[in-house]
């Protein structure tokens, strides 16, 4: 088979918004009627990426549909602060190990996004007990209409709580923390830009390298996104790209041999995929990368259909929430696009024109259906 992880890519999609959006009874019976019918044209081949893509199904669907429960009261909930929202400081994301109900601990791992009227940055990485209601985040009344929760679904995050000082009992200092270490990072990346540079330029510049939009005022970061730029302060792809090149020749100029290379770039990417958050999009980049570079060191060419439909399993397997994220389905999506349809356009046309054509086939009938 030509392109292996491109038929397993979409049997995992197909299986799995089946198994959420209908029930996993249906997906059985489903994939029992193509087993029979491709045993009949007797291409087994097929037959074990069904089968694989089902049960990958059913074990993310499952982790997608758990956790997620109902609490009408208050809860004392421990758990360790991994993250702050970046241009919203009164937001973090609480990971959480158990909480204490009815008088006994009980295990409930999950995330919560906790409004938190205090000084945020004092509890990243800290473990911490709070005394909170916590609720499941709204989702759109109407079809087709912007849901929140699958938007914090996208992120891991099952439930929504707002608290103040009064109610955080507890704060345990965890030295050795992974966040930890990752905020105070970003906090020596930031001394070090303010040493260089002020005012919007400063703002810009840490917007643009880790996607820290807490220092703009909201009249100047509302003309970005009215430009068509609020892109270009949010990490993604773009980003680890021109990071890349610009290593990439750096190291040529040097004459840096190959396998130098690849250690190089991959610990400075790994590094910026860090500071950043692991966030999708990042993940992507940085995988295709290392791919990409490890391809040229064993000198064999690459399918870029094949590669790109085994980082997406990679991506949904590390996080089987991602089926929600636009930037997951946009970004792959336009990959997709232009490895379809980018060599299938005249050669007449001009390149930069083929290809903003070819992106768009797919993103248009992305666009129609997810924004209406």
């Amino acid at each position: 088979m030509k392109r292996p992880f491109l038929t397993l890519i979409i049997f995992i999609i197909i299986n799995l918004f089946l198994c959420l959006n209908i029930n996993f009874e249906f997906v059985l019976i489903l994939n029992i009627f193509f087993s029979l019918v491709f045993i009949v044209l007797k291409d087994r081949k097929i037959i074990i990426f069904i089968i694989i893509s089902m049960i990958m199904s059913l074990i993310m669907s499952n982790s997608i549909m758990s956790n997620v429960e109902v609490f009408e009261s208050r809860l004392i909930i421990e758990g360790n602060v991994v993250e702050y929202e970046i241009g919203n400081n009164e937001k973090f994301i609480l990971k959480t190990n158990n909480i204490i109900l009815d008088g006994s601990n009980n295990k409930f791992n999950t995330k919560i996004l906790v409004t938190y009227d205090g000084n945020i940055k004092e509890l990243i990485g800290e473990n911490i007990v709070i005394n909170s209601q916590i609720n499941i985040p709204f989702t759109n009344t109407n079809p087709k209409m912007f849901s929140y929760r699958n938007y914090l679904s996208s992120k891991g995050i099952r439930y929504i709580s707002y608290i103040d000082e009064s109610d955080i009992i507890k704060i345990e200092e965890d030295k050795f923390n992974f966040e930890k270490i990752i905020f105070n990072s970003r906090k020596v990346l930031s001394n070090k830009f303010e040493e260089i540079y002020s005012g919007k330029t400063l703002s810009f510049i840490k917007g643009f390298i880790y996607g820290d939009k807490s220092d703009f005022i909201e009249e100047d970061l509302d003309k970005f996104y009215e430009v068509g730029l609020g892109h270009i302060l949010v990490v993604s792809g773009l980003h680890f790209g021109m990071i890349y090149l610009i290593l990439s020749k750096i190291l040529s100029q040097l004459q840096i041999d190959i396998t130098k290379r690849v250690i190089i770039i991959s610990v400075v990417l790994f590094i910026m995929l860090a500071i950043t958050g692991f966030k999708i999009s990042a993940i992507r980049a940085f995988i295709m990368i290392i791919i990409i570079e490890s391809i040229f060191l064993i000198d064999r060419r690459v399918d870029i259909l094949n590669l790109i439909s085994f980082i997406a399993i990679i991506v949904i397997i590390l996080n089987p929430f991602s089926i929600y994220s636009l930037s997951f389905i946009l970004s792959f999506g336009a990959i997709f696009s232009i490895s379809l349809f980018y060599d299938k356009i005249s050669n007449k046309i001009p390149k930069v024109l083929r290809l903003i054509v070819s992106v768009q086939i797919i993103l248009l009938l992305i666009s129609i259906y997810t924004f209406n």
